[in-house]
This record gives C-alpha cells, structure tokens and sequence, in this order.
C-alpha cells in the first residue's frame, strides 16, 4: 500500500506535531504554529474520503481500537477500507502559503539556539539540543506565544540526539558517550541527586539515542549498545502509570542501571546497530537482523526473530535509522528508505535536510515528516493496521491495555494491494 502524502511548500528547519498543533521552524529563524487538527478537518476533500483522510493525519489510533477489529473480518468492509487509502494515496495534497496562513496560531521568534540537531517535546516542554547544548521552554501552555520565551538552558555540553522517556531524558554526546538527565523522574535513584545534572551512563561513541522501554539503546558508527536498566520494586511508592508510549502500569517504578550489553553480546557481529521498545535492529551485508525485547522475561529477554533482506542496503553507508510501528526508516547519503511491516520497500529518494517520527504520539505515529529543500513531506503509512503485532519483523509492536489498544492476535492476514 502507497502512503499518502501532504506537501506544505516553504523552507523549513524541523517540524514537530503535538497535542493537535503542527509547528515549523522556519530556516529565517522563526517558529510558526499551526492548527493542524482543524486544518486536516477542514480539508477540501471528496466525502468517501473523509475517513481515510482523517485516520491518515489525524486519528491514526482508530483502526487500531479493539472495537474495530470485528469489522476486518468481514473482506467487504476490509476491501472497502484499504481502496479508500489507495485512492486517497494518488490525490494530489498541497496546503499552499495562503492557505496555510488561515490556520495558523502564532508565529513568534525562535527561542532557542538555532540551528538545533535534534528536537523533543515532552510533557508539554519542547527541548532542543545542538552544539552549545540543551535549552528547554514550555510548549502548548497558553502562555502568550504557543511556545514560551523563556528558555532555559539544561546542559552546556554539545549534544547530536535526544530521547524522553520515564521523566529522564536521554543525550548522545557522540565521542563523551551516553548520558542521561533527570527530568522530575519518579522513575529512577541516582543517590541524592535532584538537579537534574546530567550523569554519563558509558563513555563508549553513541551518535543517537532511543528509549526500549525503561533501557537506552545508543547507536554509532561502530556500533551500538543497550544500556540496561533494572525496574525495581519499591512498596513505599504508590502504584503509579508509565507516562511513556506503549507502557503498561507497572507496580514497579525504579529504574535501577543494570550494564552495558555490546551489539556484540547480542547479534555476535558490529555493525550498525539501533532499538526502539520492542524491537533491536543490526544493519549488515544487504540484510536487516531482528531481535525482539521484552524485559519483564527474565529468563529470556532477547530473542532472535529472524532477518529481512534489503538489498538497498548492499555497499551503502547508513547515516541513521529507528523504528516505528509503522516500520523501519534508514537514512542513507541521497534517499530515506522504509521498510514498511508488510515487509514492502520505499525509497523516498532526494537528500532530505532533515525527518522525523512521532513514536510517542498516540494519534500520529503513523507519519514520517521529510524536510526538503523548498517544502515539508508529511507521509502517512497506513499499512500496519492489519498487519499481525506480535509476529511482525518490521515496526514496534503496538499494543498495551492502558492506550485502549488490543493484545489479541488477529485472526486473519491481509495481502494488500
């Protein structure tokens, strides 16, 4: 199945959706914000297509909903389905300048360091980070510019990525390693540290950062590694709820560092190496190697699930990569590859200037945002909706009781056109 894609002209730096807001960081130094719920809502589209278009870019989270999943065996109603994506797939959708200006929000200064290698929004706080560091303002608070002005500055040392996840937020300092930053965090004892201090977790080179479940896993040109945490059971705390995506209401909440397993340890090679919830990736002669996480097995916490091969990758240097539920997304020199969970490759060909995914969005994990030269990709994979959870190679595993999302394991597979 193709994604559908909306195009917004203009040169951009970074984009960024939350809480139904689209904001754009524009290349002048400026950051607008958009009504991105109304503007999806409000688009000029054929009726039959409502429903595909606003599942596409606006409630991802539908056609995963326990309720829904009678209706897909019934062929009919499937069928009817995936032709409404497939048609909605070759429109043409541009929001050009005029039409963008009609939803927007606000446009205000930039108030942090520019350019930013890396941006984050996390319990409705936007952190960036880049050379000078990592600044952070509170975003989506109705204060009188959707994000505040007043920055504050978190850590002075030069940072490539960042992750939030369990009230910490993950830093890769490439060649300083791995640390780690408090954020208010229930969820991990670090003797009697309060401020918020960075603490270094390795010193091994981590270019990129992504949390699996309570543990980090870093990426980098060598490598990777987990650095693996302990989730420890401490009956002086009351039960309380995982603000993370795809967690579910853990009894216990304190996260204690265990140690660093090497990419080594866990595939017995070094290649390039990521993680992301459920699923560890290794990169290596034309193939991808899989393993599955599931830290609350004990005896078991790694298994091999098997190996996809992506002849794309053959003789090319990756420069990123990650996973979403949708599927896996890899950054080479001149092109953006995905591997969808149906195992299907697209290549969005072009140097981008920069992407993103939205794996902690309940409402828009299914969008992959591509920043061009002159314009903002936003696509929309759609394939994942009937696809097996728990047997799927490609994508994190959406699932988890506290989201309203089904554990059970579809009974019928899909061949989609």
């Amino acid at each position: 199945m193709q994604p559908v894609k909306i195009v917004i002209p203009g040169r951009y730096w970074d984009s960024f959706i939350y809480r139904g807001d689209l904001y754009l960081w524009d290349v002048n130094g400026s950051i607008r914000t958009i009504d991105w719920d109304r503007l999806v809502s409000e688009w000029k589209i054929e009726s039959n297509l409502r429903f595909a278009l606003e599942c596409a870019f606006l409630r991802n989270d539908y056609l995963y909903r326990m309720r829904y999943e009678l209706l897909f065996e019934d062929s009919d109603v499937l069928d009817l389905v995936i032709s409404k994506f497939l048609q909605l797939s070759q429109a043409s959708l541009t929001i050009e300048h005029k039409e963008l200006c009609t939803y927007e929000k606000g446009q205000q200064d930039n108030p942090f360091p520019f350019p930013h290698s890396d941006l984050e929004v996390y319990d409705r706080r936007a952190y960036v980070a880049g050379t000078s560091g990592v600044v952070n303002a509170s975003i989506g608070r109705g204060t009188k510019f959707p994000i505040s002005t007043r920055a504050k500055r978190q850590w002075d040392a030069p940072v490539q990525r960042i992750s939030a996840g369990y009230g910490a937020l993950a830093l890769a300092a490439g060649n300083e390693g791995l640390y780690e930053s408090s954020l208010t965090n229930p969820y991990r004892r670090q003797g009697n540290r309060t401020n918020g201090d960075p603490v270094q977790i390795s010193d091994d080179d981590c270019s990129d950062c992504n949390w699996t479940y309570w543990s980090i896993f870093a990426s980098s040109s060598n490598g990777g590694f987990l650095a693996s945490f302990q989730m420890e059971s401490d009956s002086q705390t009351p039960k309380q709820e995982l603000p993370s995506f795809q967690e579910d209401d853990y009894e216990t909440n304190i996260r204690e560092f265990d140690r660093v397993i090497t990419c080594r340890e866990m595939w017995g090679q070094q290649s390039y190496t990521w993680g992301v919830q459920d699923k560890f990736c290794l990169a290596s002669e034309g193939s991808i190697k899989i393993i599955r996480y599931e830290p609350w097995e004990k005896k078991l916490p790694m298994r091999r699930m098997g190996t996809i091969p992506v002849e794309a990758l053959l003789s090319k240097d990756i420069i990123s990569a990650t996973t979403a539920p949708f599927g896996i997304i890899i950054e080479l020199d001149n092109s953006i590859l995905v591997l969808n969970s149906r195992e299907d490759l697209f290549d969005l060909k072009g140097e981008p200037s920069s992407w993103r995914i939205f794996p902690r969005a309940q409402r828009h994990f299914n969008q992959l945002h591509v920043i061009r030269e002159d314009c903002l990709e936003i696509y929309s994979f759609n394939n994942d909706y009937f696809v097996n959870q728990r047997k799927k190679l490609a994508g994190i595993r959406v699932g988890g009781m506290r989201q309203g999302y089904s554990f059970r394991q579809r009974k019928r597979y899909v061949r989609l056109v």
